[in-house]
């Protein structure tokens, strides 16, 4: 159902590689993009290992914790990222926490894309409008760094 509604990648929390077989397996035969995720306690041997099995793009969830609305990235987070883009062959795409469109210029100074999702959650829980919701993605993502991922091989070009 997700091959025929146009899904390029599948991305599932709490489901680490060495549990996902059957997932893997499946996103490949559709041919769809199995995502996994890392974060800043994955050591640098395990994020080569989830590369290495992994396809379209790496989700890094760039803190601790629990996801939200934040005003300001995690002071390592450039240092962290080039550690990450030194050892990866696939894009890396930031996450958790992000909100803004200083965080989002960024965060694409050192990844291949960001995602902003806890900002839009809570702009449809205070009842944003379609319009509304598009103003805010004009406003936190600039025009000027759009990129697209190609998920269709491994090689990904951004």
């Amino acid at each position: 159902a997700a091959a025929a509604a146009g899904i390029d990648g599948l991305l599932i929390v709490d489901c680490p590689p060495e549990e996902a077989a059957i997932f893997h397996q499946t996103c490949l035969t559709q041919h769809i993009a199995p995502i996994y995720i890392i974060t800043p306690a994955t050591s640098l041997a395990r994020i080569q290992q989830i590369d290495r099995q992994a396809h379209g793009f790496l989700y890094y969830a760039c803190r601790k914790g629990t996801t939200g609305v934040r005003d300001a990235l995690p002071a390592d987070f450039a240092e962290k990222m080039r550690m990450i883009k030194s050892v990866v062959h696939l894009p890396v795409i930031v996450g958790f926490g992000i909100a803004t469109r200083q965080m989002t210029e960024q965060v694409l100074q050192y990844a291949d894309g960001a995602v902003v999702a806890s900002r839009f959650v809570q702009a449809i829980e205070e009842g944003a409008s379609v319009a509304e919701l598009t103003r805010l993605a004009r406003e936190i993502y600039p025009e000027s760094a759009k990129k697209i991922v190609n998920m269709d091989s491994r090689e990904n070009r951004c």
